[in-house]
């Protein structure tokens, strides 16, 4: 880490399996969905889950780790909502809501079905509600989904998009199209829209109803929309984003980008800059980096407190087209 900065172990096994996503609730509790399935399509009823960690006595440390969702495929989507949690698990985004007072969750319901799953590890993700009362999403590579709400109105997106959608299962629609494997979406204070994304750059600011490059893909006829970062981290496989808002850190990291990099085992950071009407990402120096080849960033997140929140798969193999789903050492 840079200088001044420390790290902390927030949960690690046998608390938590691999991490896939984590969010904050109002209360400051801690989400975190976790695999043990990856990257194998489920074959029966789900073995992954969703924790929930408390501070119970209020000294900053997460003390309890709880099962608050069991029985799920892949969670790699999840957003606390008034009454419980609104998630993914192949192939459906579901509401799952504590009816009854007691804090647990008794009910689960379908919102949109069905989504693609030609490849695990293009899922959905990237779950952040809105001031607007929107939830927003990525849609990952390879998969091709048509979805509807109980509006009726379908819409059909075949690898990286971007869409937002209702709590109530009303209404899904784009936010933009395009890229290839989105991962991860964070809000700066204006209302702009990070996403990381691999196999093209490693971050966007994203306009709404704009085109992005893609494998194969052609704009509207308008052009891309604009890039954000011209480098590549050196990296293919990026996921994971938070656009720095808070005041914790200090100032020189202050409408900034971390960005996950699980190939390389590295958090990137960049400087925005305003050019005209577009901000521009500056490469800077890594802002984590680990002597562990283990070391996996898979999503990040800020924190109700200001601090970046890190979830490291921490597996030996984590690309799935280098090495087959078959090796042993997955």
């Amino acid at each position: 880490l840079p200088d001044g900065f420390e790290i902390e172990l927030v949960a690690a096994e046998p608390d938590i399996h691999k991490p896939l996503s984590i969010n904050f609730d109002a209360r400051g509790r801690l989400y975190i969905s976790d695999t043990v399935e990856y990257p194998f399509p489920p074959k029966g009823p789900g073995r992954d889950s969703l924790k929930r960690l408390t501070d119970t006595d209020g000294d900053g440390r997460y003390d309890e780790v709880e099962t608050y969702v069991d029985r799920l495929s892949m969670p790699t989507g999840v957003t606390p909502v008034p009454g419980g949690v609104i998630l993914f698990s192949i192939p459906t985004i579901r509401s799952c809501l504590d009816t009854d007072g007691d804090d647990r969750v008794d009910t689960r319901k379908e919102l949109y079905a069905e989504f693609g799953m030609v490849d695990t590890h293009g899922m959905n993700n990237g779950f952040t509600r809105w001031l607007d009362g929107w939830i927003y999403a990525c849609h990952g590579f390879r998969n091709t989904s048509t979805v509807s709400g109980s509006d009726g109105q379908e819409i059909t997106m075949d690898s990286g998009n971007g869409y937002r959608f209702r709590a109530d299962g009303s209404h899904i629609e784009y936010i933009w199209h395009g890229q290839v494997n989105p991962y991860g979406i964070s809000f700066d204070s204006l209302g702009n829209i990070f996403t990381a994304d691999c196999h093209s750059k490693p971050a966007y600011c994203l306009l709404r109803g704009a085109y992005y490059p893609s494998f194969a893909k052609s704009h509207d006829g308008l052009g891309f929309g604009p890039v954000l970062i011209e480098h590549t981290h050196g990296s293919t496989a990026i996921s994971g984003v938070v656009h720095y808002s808070a005041d914790q850190f200090p100032a020189a990291y202050r409408n900034t980008l971390f960005i996950g990099n699980c190939v390389t085992g590295r958090v990137n950071f960049d400087t925005l800059e305003t050019t005209g009407s577009s901000l521009r990402g500056v490469e800077q120096p890594d802002f984590i980096t680990c002597d562990d080849p283990w070391f996996r960033p898979v999503e990040l997140k800020l924190g109700p407190d200001g601090c970046l929140y890190v979830a490291d798969f921490y597996n030996c193999i984590i690309g799935h087209y280098e090495v087959p789903l078959t090796h042993p050492r997955r």
